[in-house]
């Protein structure tokens, strides 16, 4: 292949590269600022308040008819919660040690937090995973 067939390659390529980059940030752009804004929101509601106060809150804001990608803001509002409380050991009281191996504990866990609260959904027991997520490292830290 001559010297120009390559410079001609490689600039196909990046005109490729840009379009598929392109169309990911137009596609998805709105969702990822959604995200920052859930999270940032869920810093703010945090402050000053308790672990459960947080937990009901992303509770409020699930929406099981919602596509599971906008499911995953009500998870991403209450780590960002979490993270901000002063207090939120009562949010931690039952849930169980999260490993890597087995997830089978906490999983059926965060299904019977759902179920006792009338809630469903692959959401939902995302919020819990979260939760106990934030526990198991909140005990790791101490």
């Amino acid at each position: 292949m001559s010297t120009r067939g390559i410079i001609v390659f490689v600039a196909i390529c990046a005109v490729i590269v840009v379009a598929g980059i392109a169309t990911i940030v137009y596609r998805y752009g709105g969702f990822f600022y959604d995200a920052m804004q859930t999270m940032s929101q869920g810093s703010a509601f945090g402050r000053g308040k308790d672990g459960q106060a947080c937990v009901d809150e992303a509770l409020r804001r699930y929406d099981p008819t919602a596509s599971m990608a906008r499911q995953t803001l009500a998870s991403g509002f209450v780590v960002a919660c979490l993270s901000s409380t002063g207090t939120s050991s009562d949010v931690c009281d039952g849930a169980p040690a999260m490993g890597l191996r087995d997830q089978a504990a906490v999983r059926a866990w965060a299904e019977q937090q759902c179920n006792e609260r009338g809630r469903e959904g692959q959401g939902c027991t995302l919020i819990f995973l979260q939760v106990a997520n934030y526990c198991h490292a909140k005990h790791q830290s101490n």
